[in-house]
């Protein structure tokens, strides 16, 4: 009962908050916004331009340097300047091509950026694909989004490709790294065309960014450019492909251009939670949600009416009254400020650790030195945001900065991660959390009932945060007691960590852990055995368990084979990893799936009696071992990648020629192949968080 009190008041508390506009996702600035984007049928609005008018195609553009881009309604470039393209920016998704049928797309208000979509692409789950191409009136330069819409309630594969057909060839090839072949860190090209004249554009081609985690790869041939991306995407999520193409007279040029490249310039007209959807080029920072604009060359302040003013900020430092008591901070420590919706005077000010800290500056006011000279003194209630200038020492992005704490008044404090012992009270028991081990808690759910624990290996699990108050040790200073109701999120590190081979168990309630089962063996009663059987946690492939029917089960073991019965364990002892070990009810689990199930112990044995024989002195013992192995199949495959770094260059050999047969063959029949196979497509994993 004292639980469901604790949750009743967490669920009050989170709606007094919300009453009060109170919401860290209510931050903004107080200038005029434009009105959300018109929302295409079955899709997600945000990912999609305000609409202003039909077009039809081609759409005639021109960039900032005066080079031509005649866009097709499929979204590829037809010639460009002086045919440099022979269609280019062709775009296929599952090897699907791009082909919306309508012919016509919109733009947006200003006319420099039109959509076209979307392509439904079928199969086992629903793919909706959009694209925008964005021509810059102020830059050289053209920007695609490919927006792939997941509707589906599965994980959707999407294998993209981007392909340009450039007239005239390539004399040269540069990547971003200074060679002539795409390598993990490249991250851009130039294509010099081998003729055309002297009016003939250079191209450069920018895939992603150097610190991209999502990469294409890259093949250049002949008058080709392919990039390839291969995304997994969860249900009803959105993911954006970002790249641009710039036109220019030189290589140099396009060098210059190269080098000089921050994508957050050419991605501040995108709102923030667009630029979120983006997986192969950084948004920028986010500023714990607050979207404060910045220049390079002057401070900015945007006054509550919208009006900007740029100059130079001159105060030294920045008292806040906080709920904590006053918290000085000194203006190198800034980057900059928002006002909150209560329009009260609250600032929300962002330091370059990635701090957050919110209060008033009641008795303070702005000081600017304005490009014209002389001061202006600002009221911090008639200023809607203001910032800094980038520099080296107030830059765009800031460091993960630590364990913090999001309040749900948009405060973000660092804190010393040892100081916040926490319990997490679950069906389970308790379970001790160790930071570590640990990605983040999101202290609200659906119903505000639960808070949820993600660890680095992206299990999840639900229960209820202990103590009810929290006194963390905070980097800035004070010492405070906040309440647990008044914390929105606790982050312990900036992403997943999600390890290979893990074993994952989906409970009834959706928590999944990913980790190992640590149980010796199981009792499996089955219809036609005179006595329950055992079974090994390592030669398991799944478990499916009938809901409703406490220990009911269908197991699929290493070799494929089905077996149905009751587990005669009430509990699997199961083991996060990294994290807690935790004893689950057999009610309380929907399925177990191993990554790398492993045959019995004399079929290993006899595996590696046969590997040993690859290095015997006798060909004729070597050719029988290598027959016998091959015709085990594919299920023996995680035993053999354990020797293919084997000591001896004919047992190396070998080995890789029976993986590739069983590969080529399928393996055996009636036997898949391993889940765990590296010859297999690999898939790449996105941010987002």
């Amino acid at each position: 009962m004292a639980i469901v009190r604790s949750l009743q008041q967490i669920g009050r508390y989170a709606v007094m908050l919300a009453v009060c506009g109170m919401s860290a996702q209510n931050i903004h600035a107080q200038r005029p916004r434009p009105a959300p984007a018109e929302k295409p049928a079955g899709a997600a609005a945000s990912a999609h331009i305000q609409k202003g008018s039909n077009v039809n195609f081609p759409w005639q553009a021109t960039d900032g340097n005066g080079y031509a881009w005649d866009i097709q309604y499929y979204g590829t470039v037809g010639n460009g300047a002086n045919n440099v393209y022979s269609n280019g920016m062709f775009l296929y998704v599952n090897s699907n091509n791009f082909y919306p049928s309508d012919g016509t797309g919109w733009s947006n208000k200003a006319g420099d950026e039109v959509e076209v979509g979307p392509q439904q692409i079928g199969g086992s789950t629903s793919l909706k694909v959009y694209r925008r191409i964005k021509v810059y009136k102020d830059a050289g330069m053209a920007r695609w989004l490919e927006i792939i819409e997941n509707n589906s309630s599965q994980n959707a594969t999407a294998n993209i490709q981007i392909m340009n057909n450039l007239s005239y060839g390539f004399r040269q090839t540069t990547m971003s790294g200074g060679g002539n072949k795409w390598t993990d860190n490249d991250w851009a090209c130039i294509t010099v065309p081998n003729d055309g004249g002297a009016n003939t554009p250079s191209v450069l081609h920018i895939l992603c960014d150097a610190k991209a985690k999502t990469r294409p790869t890259l093949v250049a041939r002949g008058s080709n450019l392919t990039a390839r991306y291969t995304l997994n995407i969860p249900p009803k999520t959105t993911y954006i492909i970002c790249s641009f193409e710039a036109q220019g007279r030189s290589q140099s040029e396009l060098q210059k251009l190269m080098k000089d490249f921050k994508a957050y310039k050419y991605l501040k007209d995108l709102p923030q939670d667009v630029r979120k959807l983006i997986v192969n080029i950084s948004a920028g920072a986010d500023y714990a949600q607050i979207d404060l604009e910045r220049g390079e060359a002057s401070d900015m302040v945007t006054l509550a009416g919208g009006n900007p003013v740029y100059g130079q900020v001159l105060n030294d430092s920045f008292r806040f009254q906080t709920r904590f008591g006053p918290i000085d901070v000194p203006a190198g420590k800034i980057i900059g400020m928002a006002a909150t919706k209560a329009q009260d005077g609250t600032m929300l000010a962002v330091l370059t650790d990635g701090q957050v800290v919110s209060g008033k500056l009641a008795d303070e006011k702005l000081r600017v030195r304005p490009s014209t000279g002389g001061e202006l003194a600002y009221p911090f209630s008639e200023i809607a945001q203001w910032s800094y200038r980038i520099s080296p020492e107030k830059p765009e992005e800031t460091k993960f900065l630590g364990p913090y704490l999001l309040l749900r008044t948009g405060d973000r404090f660092a804190y010393d991660g040892d100081s916040l012992p926490l319990t997490l009270q679950t069906q389970h028991g308790p379970v001790k959390l160790s930071p570590p081990s640990l990605l983040t808690i999101k202290m609200d759910s659906a119903s505000n009932a639960l808070h949820q624990v993600v660890f680095l290996n992206e299990s999840t699990l639900g229960g209820l945060i202990e103590p009810a108050e929290l006194s963390p040790a905070l980097r800035l200073g004070p010492k405070v007691k906040i309440p647990r109701g008044m914390i929105a999120q606790v982050q312990f590190a900036p992403e997943l960590q999600a390890g290979a081979g893990l074993t994952r168990m989906t409970l009834v309630n959706g928590d999944e852990l990913m980790g190992r089962l640590t149980d010796a063996e199981y009792k499996l009663a089955e219809k036609f055995a005179p006595q329950p059987n055992p079974l090994k946690p390592q030669n398991i492939r799944n478990i499916s368990f009938r809901p409703g029917l406490l220990g009911m089960a269908e197991v699929t073991i290493w070799d494929n084979s089905v077996r149905k019965g009751m587990f005669q364990n009430a509990d699997f002892n199961f083991e996060i990893m990294p994290g807690p070990t935790l004893k689950i009810s057999s009610s309380q689990i929907v399925s177990v799936e191993l990554a790398q199930p492993t045959p019995p112990d004399e079929i290993v044995k006899e595996v590696e009696k046969l590997v040993a024989q690859l290095a015997s002195e006798s060909h004729v013992d070597r050719e029988k071992a290598t027959e016998a192995l091959t015709k085990k199949g594919s299920v023996i495959l995680v035993l053999l990648k354990k020797h293919q770094n084997a000591a001896d260059p004919e047992v190396r050999q070998r080995i890789q020629k029976i993986i590739e047969t069983i590969d080529s063959s399928g393996g055996q029949q009636n036997v898949q192949p391993d889940d765990s196979d590296e010859s297999l497509p690999r898939m790449m994993r996105m941010r987002g968080g």
